[in-house]
């Protein structure tokens, strides 16, 4: 009795977590909407292991593009399939089960829903080529090995079925199960984790993986952890150009597809994880993806062409003084501008919120005063086109979420502003 009590409990709990994040997850697929496909592209569709990677950097091919979504069940990738299928993309690259899994849902279910979504591409897409991944090996949660078998078992049938390609990852990656050299939650991946899955799709992708093959002794976690140390793993592996512009930030940075939305090839996402962490000190998480960006392990990284920093978002909405805040930010700063000194650096206004805006404006404030102390220094006000009458403007958010249409509108300010300069 006492067993099936906790394995109730522990569905609930398990369900309880999906819905709650909801709407991280809604802002993200909303922001789908207002990017385009084509049959060029190549679409990697899935959950957070897709979403936390950058696909196109890592094959240095510009043509990929990442739908992944953090904590996404299958059925929600098959609600939104839209976009993608309309564009009638070159290929897709699809992962997805391990949160129905940790969910409750069967496996029968899973292969259901991924059935459904391969059976539209045929008809709607049928020049696509379809790469169907298996599900990784984890037992985080209420997850087990014998459901993700059975889930893989009946993904390859499909594949099969539907003459699409069965990409097998178990046997690789199986140490993900024994919290090993690839991983820091039994779930989620280091860079080293990654660079075995691409070198198993390079073949596919028709590129191979910029991430050098000692990439387990090289990459590096920016003094953090949890999923921001391993999205911190391969940022620290990715090459820096004299072009590139960095993109540093939290939540907000890093769910935003800034190549595509920008149309600049050489703007780089350098956001962190999903969310924010315990402390709400989103300026010491930016602060460890600049560490990770320059830690430069394989001794070819160049100074890039300029950096764009959005970050205090935790830090401002907690009770922390604001002193504290604005000399901890300032602190940052000083160091992006060490170690890239001859880069221009573009400091990004907070966004405001749903509620009182005392503080974030506050800190704004204080962003364009430090603007003034340096010429590499540039401001940039994303806060006015997005409030409303003292709040976030309705029409770009969802809560505190930015939708599509708000992304679109931070696109424009930060085209607008690199363009003068």
């Amino acid at each position: 009795m006492k067993k099936h009590t906790l394995l109730l409990l522990c569905f609930i709990f398990a369900l309880s977590a999906v819905f709650a994040d909801g709407p991280f997850r809604a802002h993200r697929f909303d922001s789908f909407k207002n990017l385009p496909v084509d049959s060029t592209h190549i679409v990697f569709l899935g959950n957070s292991i897709t979403d936390m990677h950058d696909w196109a950097e890592a094959f240095n091919n510009p043509h990929i593009l990442n739908r992944g979504v953090s904590g996404a069940l299958s059925s929600e990738i098959l609600e939104n399939l839209d976009p993608i299928v309309s564009g009638h993309p070159k290929a897709v690259f699809l992962m997805i089960g391990t949160n129905d899994l940790g969910s409750g849902i069967a496996p029968a279910q899973v292969a259901d829903n991924i059935r459904q979504m391969v059976e539209r591409f045929r008809k709607e897409s049928p020049a696509t080529k379809l790469y169907l991944q298996s599900i990784l090996p984890s037992t985080v949660g209420t997850r087990t090995l014998e459901n993700e078998r059975a889930t893989n078992d009946l993904i390859r049938q499909i594949a099969q079925d539907y003459d699409a390609v069965y990409v097998d990852l178990w046997d690789a990656l199986f140490d993900i199960c024994m919290n090993h050299s690839n991983t820091l939650d039994g779930l989620h991946l280091k860079a080293s984790g990654y660079k075995i899955w691409c070198d198993i799709i390079a073949q596919y992708v028709g590129e191979e993986c910029v991430y050098p093959g000692n990439t387990i002794d090289l990459q590096t976690y920016g003094n953090l952890w949890g999923s921001n140390a391993m999205r911190a793993s391969y940022i620290s592996m990715l090459p820096v150009r004299q072009d590139d512009i960095l993109f540093f930030g939290d939540e907000m940075v890093k769910c935003g597809e800034w190549r595509e939305l920008l149309r600049d090839l050489d703007i780089k996402n350098r956001g962190t994880g999903w969310g924010y962490d315990g402390t709400w000190n989103s300026i010491a998480t930016v602060n460890g993806m600049v560490e990770a960006a320059f830690s430069d392990p394989t001794g070819n990284n160049l100074s890039p062409r300029a950096m764009l920093l959005y970050t205090g978002t935790g830090n401002v909405n907690s009770d922390a003084p604001m002193d504290s805040v604005n000399a901890q930010y300032e602190r940052l700063v000083r160091k992006m501008q060490t170690r890239a000194p001859n880069s221009r650096l573009y400091l990004v206004s907070l966004m405001p919120t749903e509620r009182k805006n005392d503080r974030v404006v506050q800190f704004n404030s204080f962003l364009q005063q430090l603007c003034e102390t340096s010429d590499k220094l540039s401001y940039i006000d994303i806060y006015t086109p997005l409030v409303k009458k003292g709040v976030a403007n309705a029409e770009f958010f969802s809560g505190n979420y930015l939708m599509g249409k708000g992304y679109q509108k931070v696109a424009e300010q930060l085209e607008m502003k690199l363009r003068e300069e």
